[in-house]
C-alpha cells in the first residue's frame, strides 16, 4: 500500500514539479519579485519628496530592464494566465513615469505618491502571475539575464547605498541565504 501512495504522489507531482530550494534559479526569481521589488518600493517612499538623481534613476532603469529581459523567454501558462513579460514590463514603465515627475512642490510629491500606488499594484500583479507560472519560470527563465539583474542591483547599491537602504538589506539577505551562486 505504501508503494501505491508513493507512485501516486510521483504521478501527481511529476511533470509540474519545480525546484524552489534556496539558491535555485526559481528561488532567485521569486526573491527578486517578492523582496527586491518590494524593497525598491520602500526606497521610493523614502525619495518621494524629491525623486532620484539621474544617475540613480538610470541604474534602477537598467536593473528593471534586465529583469524584464529575463522574463521574455518564459512562455504563457495558457489563455487564462498569459505571459509574465508584459506584466513585468509594465512595472518598468511605471517606474520611469514615477521618476519623470520632477520637482519638490506639493503637486509633484502627490503625483509621485500616486505613481507609487500604481507600482505597488503592478508588483502585486507580477506576484499573482508568477505564482501561477512557477513551472514555466523554473524551466524557461533566462538565468543569465536574471544574473545580470542581480549584478545591476549590486552596481546600484554600490554606487549609492545610502539612497537604497532597503535594497541594500535585501541583497545582503539574498547573499546570506545562498543567492548569487
Amino acid at each position: 500500500m505504501a508503494k501505491r501512495k508513493k507512485e501516486r504522489s510521483i504521478q501527481t507531482n511529476g511533470s509540474r514539479a519545480v525546484d524552489n530550494t534556496r539558491g535555485s534559479p526559481l528561488w532567485a526569481f521569486n526573491y527578486f519579485r517578492s523582496q527586491v521589488l518590494t524593497n525598491l518600493l520602500n526606497d521610493l517612499v523614502d525619495h518621494e519628496g524629491a525623486g532620484l538623481s539621474p544617475e540613480s534613476c538610470d541604474k534602477v532603469t537598467r536593473l528593471l530592464e534586465y529583469f524584464v529581459n529575463a522574463t521574455t523567454d518564459i512562455p504563457s501558462g495558457g489563455l487564462v494566465t498569459g505571459a509574465i513579460y508584459p506584466t513585468v514590463d509594465r512595472f518598468a514603465v511605471l517606474y520611469r513615469e514615477w521618476n519623470e515627475i520632477h520637482g519638490e512642490h506639493e503637486q509633484a510629491i502627490e503625483d509621485r505618491r500616486y505613481k507609487l500606488h500604481e507600482l505597488r499594484q503592478q508588483r502585486q500583479e507580477i506576484s499573482n502571475k508568477a505564482r501561477s507560472l512557477q513551472y514555466e519560470i523554473a524551466n524557461d527563465l533566462d538565468r543569465q539575464l536574471l544574473k545580470k539583474s542581480y549584478e545591476a542591483l549590486g552596481d546600484l547599491i554600490t554606487l549609492v547605498p545610502q539612497s537604497f537602504k532597503n535594497l541594500t538589506e535585501a541583497i545582503k539577505e539574498f547573499l546570506k541565504r545562498g543567492g548569487g551562486k
